[in-house]
């Protein structure tokens, strides 16, 4: 995928927010809920594995 290819995080974010639920029935909205869901537990995982590499590289370096 290229660079080009992808929107501005922030942009595909307000998108997202700005959505009207309303108009969304039950199934699209719990698939919506399935995959937020599955977003966040991603984004935690991303933020975990950074923690790790940064607290190595301190280590690394304390030594």
């Amino acid at each position: 995928m290229d660079e080009e290819d992808v929107a501005p995080l922030g942009s595909v974010l307000k998108q997202l927010v700005a959505e009207d639920l309303e108009v969304m029935s039950l199934e699209m909205l719990a698939e919506r809920i399935t995959i937020l869901r599955h977003e966040i537990a991603r984004a935690e995982q991303a933020i975990e594995d950074k923690n790790d590499v940064r607290a190595a590289a301190e280590t690394l370096f304390k030594s």
